[in-house]
């Protein structure tokens, strides 16, 4: 909200037609310089230093918001913009009561003034322009202060943009460029880069040419600019959004000079102030959003570096980057050739892959296949992949989602001329917010491999999200999980999961699908091979999933296995030790749509352990690695004996205040009392005999969260066990087929523990039933 925002609030207040507006901002004007001091000393009154962040401080400060007024409302944060605006409104309805008769009646003839009088203030702007110039060129002032930007390292479109200013061009022409790329634009690029320079504060100097020539050129258009700039208060329908900006800057930057107030207000190249003090205060105040506006830059360099630099550790001659005769480059066609080679000799991929009955699958999770996804946008062939472990690598190729790294990295060329290179998001200095996918997409835009699409920009933002557990509305939408693309992440081709985010008219991740959605993005289809005449529900699926999870986490709570701590919230405990499958396969998404905030999963059978968090996690374990700051994780990549004990992950967690309860109690008693590597005498309590039914009915819950490849493994291994007990032919197919057909789905990364004996158990079960 601003004063030239005005009228808008009069046809609100009221019935006046534009002739009353303009009169009452005529009568108003007299009143406007009180208004404006008190609203900024409201302002100050009732905004705190915590209010206004630095970047934002420091903007307001270089524009100078509390000289402009209208400026403050652009730079401060929305809490000010609020402030203002019903102060603003507050005031104009005071004396909008007590003036509205005076408004009633402007003159048409007074249209015409005002019109005569902008025509002659632009040309007195026009005029101003040509006298500094003619003024100041035969002393060399103008010189000067070019060869000073230019030594200052200025680009040449804003050394341009000085030159044309200080050489006399014509106002109305330069206003009238809106497909250049513009005033503000170009004042903020010249503003960051003298902001920068290690000479700053010496260019800021009293004795600047570059001063004395704006301050020249400033004085002698006060007075003139002074009185027109309120017939842009009073009459904004005749003046365009580029004028009105180019005199509230000018009158700024004038009075400024004036007054010799460096600190409120800043001059044409919001930079240069009159009084050096002053300016080295701007300059402080502006620093730390400079360095961070370093830091950003210098973040996207080494995306491209480290993307260019896995294209040059590939090139065996460096002939074979084709490059182009200089008479050439304009066209950018070196850029151009750098690309084509870096879509044929990117070959070589290696992706994590997830693990199913201990066996690695060839199928990764969500950020696996943005990464891949991207990859085939960009025109990128990936026919050359290979599923490796989590948390390794394979040395020659380009590491997806896995090896320890963050970020993009281009192995040393000497390493046994291996060629490796990671895009990864797993080193201990990744951040919560980030996923292999989003690196991925930055290095291929930067590169010029890509376009930037604010489509992918939320596809990748999903990706993030789902990756990091950082799930929008999660208690909301949970309950329905199985008819969004949220809650059915783990079943989505990457294809399609790029189709619904540049294709779909609504493409809201926490969205429900109707039938025929679920049925186009791949969750429901017709089953091919074994599963033939039978419909694939991934819906069903994800409903067991959901289910099963509330019913686990019901129990547990019951039995003392979600603990509260100060620093990480309610904390879910799940024990997985090898008695029964994973006891939550909803995982953390499930856990938080219970309303608890951090997840342990404790599997000393398997000798591996996750911490999964909302908040950072500030102390060290002794096994394990820190991930992206809210996990600690020791995974299958880590074969070591499993020493660090369950109590002290719990304990270090509550701060030490930890109170276990029933079952977990138990359970930590026995810990204590017994060697971790024992895991097979750790229970919750004491295993039963289960019986072949018992055994059936886990099986059909464990089934329900597999894929297509585990449906094979397992039918298989059912055919072998049928193939033993003397059953052969079509009578053992038909054994098979009775169990399978309808509930083996999902290619999440879900362990069955049912083995040898069990499965014989099973078999007998089944032939039981059979006949």
């Amino acid at each position: 909200m601003d004063f030239f925002k005005f009228p808008k609030i009069l046809r609100e207040k009221s019935e006046l037609d534009t002739s009353g507006q303009k009169a009452f901002l005529k009568s108003a004007e007299p009143m406007r310089p009180l208004f404006v001091k008190n609203l900024d000393e409201a302002i100050e009154d009732q905004i705190t230093e915590k209010d206004v962040p630095v970047d934002l401080k420091a903007e307001a400060s270089l524009l100078g918001a509390k000289d402009l007024g209208a400026a403050a409302a652009s730079a401060m944060t929305k809490r000010q913009e609020r402030i203002r605006k019903d102060m603003v409104e507050k005031y104009f309805e005071e004396i909008f009561h007590t003036q509205k008769k005076e408004f009633q009646d402007l003159k048409d003839e007074d249209k015409k003034v005002i019109n005569d009088e902008k025509s002659d203030f632009l040309e007195e702007i026009k005029s101003s322009f040509n006298a500094v110039t003619n003024e100041d060129v035969e002393n060399g002032l103008r010189d000067r202060f070019l060869n000073q930007l230019h030594e200052m390292k200025i680009s040449k479109e804003a050394r341009d943009y000085v030159r044309k200013v200080c050489g006399g061009i014509e106002v109305d022409e330069f206003l009238g460029r809106k497909e250049n790329k513009g005033l503000e634009e170009i004042f903020k690029e010249a503003k960051g880069l003298i902001l920068k320079t290690n000479e700053t504060k010496k260019q800021f100097r009293a004795n600047n040419p570059g001063i004395k020539l704006v301050r020249d050129f400033t004085f002698d258009l006060v007075e003139k600019i002074d009185y027109f700039i309120q017939k842009i208060d009073e009459d904004i329908d005749f003046f365009t959004v580029e004028e009105e900006a180019l005199c509230k800057k000018v009158l700024g930057a004038s009075k400024g000079i004036i007054k010799g107030n460096g600190k409120k207000t800043s001059i044409v190249m919001d930079g240069f102030t009159y009084n050096a003090d002053s300016a080295n205060v701007v300059i402080n105040e502006v620093k730390p959003a400079a360095v961070e506006t370093d830091a950003e830059k210098e973040e996207r360099m080494k995306f491209s570096r480290a993307g260019a630099q896995i294209t040059l550790q590939r090139v065996d001659k460096w002939e074979d980057l084709d490059v182009v005769d200089p008479a050439e480059k304009g066209e950018h066609k070196g850029d151009k050739n750098f690309i084509e080679k870096t879509k044929k000799l990117w070959k070589e991929f290696a992706v994590h892959g997830l693990y199913k009955d201990g066996k690695l699958q060839k199928f990764t999770d969500l950020d696996g296949k943005g990464c891949l996804e991207l990859l085939k946008l960009a025109k990128i062939n990936i026919k050359d992949l290979k599923y490796i472990d989590p948390g390794t690598f394979e040395e020659g190729r380009i590491n997806l989602d896995t090896g320890g790294k963050d970020g993009v990295v281009a192995e040393d060329f000497d390493k046994e001329n291996k060629k490796t290179a990671f895009i990864d998001h797993h080193g201990e200095e990744s951040l919560a917010d980030s996923s292999a996918t989003a690196k991925t997409y930055r290095m291929l835009v930067d590169l010029g491999l890509l376009e930037k699409n604010p489509k992918l920009d939320e596809m990748v933002k999903f990706v993030n999200q789902v990756d990091n557990a950082q799930y929008p509305k999660i208690e909301t939408y949970f309950e329905n999980s199985h008819k969004t693309i949220i809650g059915l992440q783990n079943y989505i081709h990457g294809s399609k999961l790029v189709n619904f985010f540049m294709k779909d008219n609504n493409p809201d991740p926490t969205r429900e699908l109707s039938e025929g959605e679920l049925k186009k993005y791949g969750f429901i289809y017709p089953g091919v091979g074994d599963k033939k005449g039978t419909i694939v529900n991934r819906s069903e699926n994800q409903r067991n999933v959901k289910e099963k999870s509330k019913e686990s986490l019901e129990r547990m709570e019951k039995e003392g296995f979600i603990i509260t701590s100060d620093r990480y919230g309610k904390i879910a405990v799940s024990i997985e030790n090898g008695i029964e499958k994973k006891n939550i396969p909803g995982d953390i998404l499930a856990v938080k749509a219970f309303g608890c905030d951090s997840l342990v999963i404790w599997n000393p059978r398997e000798n591996k352990f996750k911490i999964s968090t909302n908040n950072e996690i500030t102390e060290e374990y002794s096994q394990g690695v820190k991930v992206r700051g809210i996990m600690w994780v020791k995974n299958n990549s880590d074969s070591s004996e499993l020493t660090v004990t369950l109590g002290e992950i719990l304990n270090k967690m509550t701060d030490g205040k930890l109170v276990a309860e029933g079952k977990l109690k138990e359970y930590l008693e026995q810990e204590v009392a017994l060697p971790v590597s024992n895991a097979d005498a750790l229970s919750v309590e004491a295993p039963k005999e289960k019986t072949p039914e018992d055994l059936f009915k886990d099986l059909i819950v464990e089934l329900s969260v597999f894929n297509v490849e585990r449906y094979q493994l397992l039918y298989n291994e059912m055919m072998d066990v049928a193939g033993k007990k003397g059953v052969v032919g079509d009578e053992k197919k038909k054994l098979v087929l009775s169990v399978l057909p309808n509930v083996v789905e999902r290619d999440i990364a879900r362990h069955t523990k049912k083995r040898g004996e069990e499965l014989e158990k099973i078999s007998e079960y089944i032939l039981s039933q059979i006949k």
